[in-house]
């Protein structure tokens, strides 16, 4: 149960919330020197919420060796924006500090920093005002590229899975935070398709560098994809494994390899490689997904 403000000294209260308690070592020590920068440098009564989403609360055990710890930090609207960026060092310091992020000073590393942070790809905190949840405004809430956001971000997609997938450390209710729920249409599937071919494309161009972790950008595209097709036809939020399991059921083997292809991905999660077969045919399994998905849910309105 999540719990406001109180008389103990900052990240106390986290140790009676249950879902942080069961989570590993290494994302309760991360969530708590978050909370005990923001504590310091804004102040618990200034914060909204605390929510926690993703893989590491999910239904299923999910987490795995290159998964992050997504929080979603609101704050109330009397934060001056100039204190949010001047915190965000910070809390990139604590990504790397509890290796949920990389600090290489190559120039190819700070590219892929740049768009990791542009596209919010393998980025553990997002700090955002309590104004910009209710206003919707996807960009502003997750800090990335306005402009990437515009075009290509399947921006309702990601807002409802969060919503269906979070929950509180700290404050209120995220879901109470939002105005109403974002219907979804075929064309945020367009641009997940767009977004997610771009990252899988991107992984093969890195490729030769092994150093940037190509494997890593791959495994994420084909990952968002899985989410966005599920939304996009049953509206929640699962696990990856009940969703491979569930599109197989409807697939009914129509895939060529479907199952072995997946069965790699999950276990390429656990054990990131760059495996070459794996990647050159990841595109064509993105584009794949994303029309099957469009078919069923005009099917079913049909």
């Amino acid at each position: 149960m999540a719990r406001t403000e109180s008389s103990k000294p900052s990240y106390e209260f986290l140790g009676e919330n249950q879902i942080y308690n069961k989570l590993g070592e290494k994302p309760r020590n991360y969530i708590k020197e978050v909370v005990k920068l923001l504590d310091k440098k804004i102040g618990l009564k200034n914060i909204e919420t605390i929510s926690l989403f993703g893989s590491q609360i999910s239904n299923s055990n999910e987490c795995c060796s290159i998964s992050d710890c997504d929080l979603l930090i609101v704050v109330k609207n009397s934060v001056p924006g100039e204190i949010l960026k001047k915190i965000e060092p910070y809390l990139l310091t604590l990504e790397i500090k509890h290796n949920y992020r990389t600090n290489h000073s190559s120039l190819l590393k700070q590219l892929t920093d740049i768009i990791q942070l542009s596209t919010g790809m393998f980025v553990s905190h997002f700090l955002t005002k309590e104004k910009f949840c209710k206003e919707s405004k996807f960009y502003k809430m997750f800090r990335v590229s306005e402009i990437l956001s515009y075009f290509i971000a399947p921006k309702k997609l990601v807002l409802n899975s969060v919503l269906k997938n979070n929950h509180s450390l700290y404050g209120r209710n995220l879901n109470k935070i939002f105005s109403e729920k974002l219907s979804t249409s075929m064309f945020e599937m367009i641009r997940s398709l767009i977004m997610n071919i771009s990252i899988s494309l991107f992984s093969l161009l890195i490729l030769p560098f092994k150093f940037l972790e190509p494997i890593k950008y791959q495994l994420e595209a084909i990952k968002w994809t899985l989410r966005a097709v599920n939304y996009y036809i049953f509206e929640d939020a699962v696990s990856l494994p009940l969703i491979i399991n569930r599109f197989s059921i409807l697939e009914n083997n129509s895939f060529k390899n479907y199952h072995a292809f997946y069965r790699k991905f999950l276990y390429l999660r656990e054990n990131p490689i760059d495996h070459v077969k794996f990647m050159i045919s990841s595109p064509f399994r993105i584009l794949k997904f994303h029309i099957k998905g469009i078919k069923m849910r005009n099917h079913a309105l049909h």
